[in-house]
């Protein structure tokens, strides 16, 4: 019974991520793919999963979070080179190009959207206290 709460609770992690990150970007650029829907979720859950171990450390709150908003971008990023290797290069799919960008790396990820990563990173954490609070209830890990 414990595993089939740990893997709905996981699977309401990544489905509250990749809900979020289509529709941000159906708002913003006027449309999405379904790569971007499971990309999006699988970076709420890195970041959630992040969040709850960092949460735990004896650091101040903003060392945790710009901790958090660090190794975020990162993971973010680099779940977006991948996907564009296999969605843009390797299926020819052209979901986004950053070849006109400055820093770009093979127009799959750049600088700039790096450090926008970083702040949607934080955003996460919101996401994630509001959603282990008032839908998960995780009693144990919240009292951590």
């Amino acid at each position: 019974m414990k595993y089939r709460k740990r893997l709905f609770d996981s699977f309401v992690i990544w489905l509250t991520g990749a809900v979020m990150y289509f529709f941000m970007e159906i708002l913003i650029r006027g449309y999405s793919h379904i790569s971007m829907f499971i990309c999006g979720g699988m970076a709420f859950f890195v970041i959630d999963k992040l969040w709850w171990s960092i949460r735990k450390m004896n650091y101040s709150i903003m060392l945790k979070v710009i901790m958090v908003m660090m190794i975020g971008s990162c993971v973010i990023t680099a779940l977006e080179y991948i996907t564009g290797v296999i969605v843009n290069i390797k299926f020819g799919l052209d979901v986004w190009d950053y070849s006109e960008l400055r820093f770009n790396y093979r127009g799959q990820i750049c600088m700039i959207y790096s450090i926008l990563w970083s702040v949607l990173s934080a955003g996460c954490i919101v996401v994630s206290e509001i959603l282990r609070k008032n839908i998960i209830e995780d009693k144990k890990s919240l009292n951590a």
